[in-house]
C-alpha cells in the first residue's frame, strides 16, 4: 500500500498507551512506527482528491457497451477499496491528541452534513456534492475508529475485539439492523454508507439522473478500519503489512460479489467486517500473546457469542 511503513526502533515493545500519557504515547509509538519527517498531509490529500475523482469520474464514463462498463464498475470498486485502506494508513500515522480528533470529527460531521443538503439540490450536485459528502463522512468515520481505539490499552485486546467484529457483522447483514435497514429503510443505508457507482451510469441520455450505485462500504467498516490501523500504529505494529492483509481480501470480496452479480446470481449484501477483521488478525497473529487460560477464554467466548447471535437470527427469521 506504502512504503513508508514502520519497524520497531531499538525501544522496549512496551510503549502503549496504558503504560505513558497520551502524548508520551503518541510520540513513542508513532514515532517508533513512522518518523515524523514520513508523515506528509500533502499525501493524505492526494488520495483524499484521487478518491473524489474515483467518485465523480466513474458514473461519466461510458466505455461503449454493458461488458465493459461493468467490469469499470469492478475495477472502480477495487480501487476505492484500495484508496479507502492507504487514506485510513495516512490517517493512523498522524499524531494527534484526543481533543484535536474530538474537533476534526466536528468539522467533519459539519461538513458531511453541508454537503449532503447541498447534494440533494438537484442530480447535478448530486453527482459532484455527494462525493464530497462521502469523504467528509470517511473522514469521521476514521477519527471515531482514532478515538475507539484509545481504548485499547494492550495488544492482546485486539484479538477478542476483532473476532466480536467477525461475529457481529455477519448477524447484522444477515439478519440484524443492516439487514432491516436494506428492507425497510434503505434511503437510512445509504445515508450511512459509501455507494460505489456504476460505471456509465450517468453518461446516458438522462446524465446526472440516470446515477446508480452498485456497492457500498458502510459506517462500521471505515470505523473499525480506523480503529485496527491506529491501534496497530500506536502499538509499533509494521502497518505496510497491515495495508495488505485487509486490501486484498476485501477487494476480491468485492470483486467476486460483483461478477456473481453480474452472471445473475442472487447474493445479499456481503460483510465487510470479516475480511478486514479476519485479514488484520492474520496479519499481526504472532503479536498477541496469550496464556492458556485467555486462549480457551476467547475460543469458549467466541462460540457462546457465535451460539447466541445464531439463535436471535433464528428468532428473527422465525
Amino acid at each position: 500500500m506504502t512504503d513508508r511503513d514502520g519497524r520497531p526502533s531499538g525501544r522496549p515493545d512496551d510503549r502503549h498507551i496504558g503504560r505513558h500519557s497520551d502524548s508520551e504515547s503518541e510520540a513513542q509509538g508513532f514515532a517508533a512506527g513512522t518518523p515524523a519527517s514520513q508523515v506528509r498531509l500533502h499525501g493524505l490529500g492526494l488520495t483524499a482528491g484521487t478518491l473524489y475523482a474515483l467518485l465523480v469520474l466513474t458514473p461519466q464514463i461510458d466505455l461503449g457497451s454493458p461488458l465493459l462498463n461493468y467490469v469499470n464498475s469492478i475495477a472502480a470498486s477495487v480501487g476505492f477499496a484500495v484508496l479507502s485502506v492507504l487514506l485510513v494508513l495516512q490517517v493512523a500515522r498522524l499524531r494527534l491528541r484526543p481533543l484535536s480528533e474530538v474537533f476534526a470529527a466536528v468539522l467533519g460531521a459539519g461538513a458531511w452534513q453541508v454537503a449532503d443538503w447541498g447534494a440533494a439540490r438537484g442530480d447535478l450536485a448530486r453527482l459532484y456534492l455527494g462525493p464530497l459528502g462521502n469523504l467528509a463522512f470517511i473522514f469521521l468515520c476514521l477519527l471515531a475508529g482514532r478515538l475507539l481505539s484509545r481504548i485499547l490499552r494492550e495488544p492482546n485486546l485486539l484479538l477478542p475485539v476483532g473476532v466480536v467484529a467477525i461475529l457481529a457483522d455477519i448477524f447484522t447483514v444477515a439478519v440484524g439492523p443492516t439487514a432491516k435497514a436494506l428492507e425497510k429503510a434503505p434511503g437510512l443505508f445509504e445515508k450511512l454508507s459509501v455507494g460505489l457507482p456504476a460505471a456509465g451510469s450517468a453518461a446516458g441520455p438522462e446524465g446526472a439522473k440516470g446515477l446508480t450505485m452498485l456497492a457500498g462500504m458502510g459506517l462500521g467498516d471505515f470505523i473499525f478500519l480506523a480503529l485496527f490501523l491506529t491501534a496497530a500504529a500506536r502499538f509499533a505494529f509494521p502497518l505496510r503489512r497491515g495495508g495488505w492483509f485487509i486490501a486484498v481480501p476485501v477487494c476480491l470480496a468485492l470483486a467476486a460479489t460483483l461478477v456473481l452479480w453480474g452472471r445473475g446470481v442472487a447474493l445479499p449484501g456481503i460483510p465487510l467486517l470479516p475480511f478486514i477483521a479476519g485479514g488484520f488478525l492474520a496479519a499481526y497473529a504472532g503479536r498477541f500473546h496469550l496464556s492458556r487460560a485467555e486462549k480457551w477464554g476467547l475460543l469458549w467466548g467466541g462460540l457462546f457469542l457465535a451460539v447466541l447471535l445464531g439463535a436471535a437470527a433464528w428468532v428473527m427469521r422465525s
